[in-house]
């Protein structure tokens, strides 16, 4: 006959084991609530960071479509094209960062932590490339930090070494007129 636990007979037993259980999920819940409490803080934190982050996109979006109205008025078309080309490219992103943003929201609302990590990253990717576009909007209109050329390009310098010599090595060799046979055909089956 197989014996099971039970506190039959003794009233005492059982209501130190309905105790100690009542004790163990008390345990469970607090530490389950404390963990939770941590990732709402730290999704709170990301969602905020995210925010920000769109926010200063924006930003350089709206410089940006000021650049365009000044290449526009300049006439320079070469310009207007490189400007319009970044800039295309950053609305995109920007649209992206957007959605992902309404998504990071909506997760956020429902204390989804993974969903709210997955857009946060999105908007990080996003953000950065963005950012990437308006470097390349700033050669466009010649305001790099290095110093630019005309219509954007970069300016070299040509500086010679003073250790070459000034003598130019091919200067004797067009007197030399070599004369070369062909060589003769290594398939049998094309011989001239």
């Amino acid at each position: 006959m197989r014996r099971s636990i039970t506190t039959r007979g003794k009233p005492g037993r059982r209501r130190v084991a309905q105790a100690i259980g009542v004790v163990l999920v008390c345990l469970f819940a607090v530490g389950g609530a404390a963990k939770q409490g941590k990732d709402v803080a730290k999704m709170r934190a990301t969602a905020s960071k995210a925010r920000k982050a769109v926010k200063d996109t924006k930003a350089l979006l709206i410089r940006a479509f000021s650049i365009l109205q000044d290449a526009r008025a300049s006439g320079d078309t070469r310009r207007v094209e490189c400007v319009n080309s970044a800039l295309t490219q950053m609305k995109g992103l920007m649209r992206l960062a957007d959605n992902s943003l309404l998504e990071m929201e909506e997760a956020e609302t429902n204390n989804n932590a993974s969903g709210v990590e997955r857009s946060a990253t999105k908007i990080k990717v996003s953000t950065r490339k963005v950012r990437d576009a308006n470097r390349r909007l700033k050669s466009c209109m010649g305001g790099s930090e290095i110093g630019s050329g005309p219509a954007g390009g970069a300016l070299i310098t040509v500086e010679p070494d003073p250790d070459l010599p000034k003598v130019d090595p091919t200067e004797g060799l067009k007197d030399l007129d070599p004369s070369l046979e062909t060589p003769p055909s290594a398939s049998p089956f094309f011989a001239s």
